[in-house]
């Protein structure tokens, strides 16, 4: 494969990270990052000769690997990201992977840059169902809140309308739901006998947003 033209540029970054280097300095920063990019890793002669001597204000952004030779860590990363991204298009384009990819999305979205669509993998996460509370941890619930006296009947009543309300609508959130619906002054003063019916949804009670 021939050598790669190309590297991301990040001129936030850059701008940054160099904002106290002299004119002279920005510039044999830039060719040590050029040569990096075309040579590989660069020994001290090769640092010599563009730079003269050795300044270690340029120098401190680079580190030395096993064979003592010098890189700049950021750069190695974006070329790796890069070479990483031409094999899979490559092989995409000869069908040696079943993924299927849409050439032009994931080429602008890879070259905006691939570390930001990792931190949106992260962040995407599949939308929990409801799950009914068990009777011990609603009832709980209403204890804490000084409702222990209806928490059964209206256990019940969710219950047996399989947690819709009674508009029909599915409780997403129970603890929301009682809040706004049965958490009232005057229900803390009522209870429920045996022989009473289930309690009836006033005509307060609000859907779930």
């Amino acid at each position: 494969m021939a050598k790669d033209p190309a590297f991301l540029f990040y001129t936030g970054d850059f701008a940054t990270g160099t904002q106290f280097l002299t004119d002279e300095q920005m510039g044999k920063y830039i060719r040590l990052l050029m040569a990096q990019h075309q040579h590989g890793h660069l020994s001290e002669k090769q640092v010599i000769i563009i730079c003269k001597s050795i300044d270690n204000e340029i120098m401190c952004k680079f580190k030395k690997d096993s064979e003592g030779l010098f890189y700049n860590e950021r750069l190695e990363t974006e070329i790796s990201k890069r070479k990483a991204f031409s094999e899979s298009r490559s092989n995409n384009k000869k069908g040696k992977t079943k993924e299927v990819i849409i050439t032009s999305k994931s080429y602008d979205y890879h070259m905006e840059d691939i570390n930001k669509n990792k931190d949106i993998n992260k962040k995407e996460k599949k939308v929990k169902s409801f799950e009914p509370p068990t009777f011990e941890s609603f009832d709980a619930y209403f204890k804490e809140n000084g409702y222990g006296n209806i928490s059964k009947k209206v256990y019940e009543y969710y219950s047996t309308a399989d947690w819709h309300d009674a508009k029909g609508n599915k409780v997403k959130n129970w603890k929301q739901k009682v809040q706004g619906v049965w958490f009232k002054e005057e229900n803390k003063k009522t209870s429920f006998s045996n022989n009473q019916q289930q309690p009836t949804i006033k005509s307060h009670e609000f859907n779930e947003q």
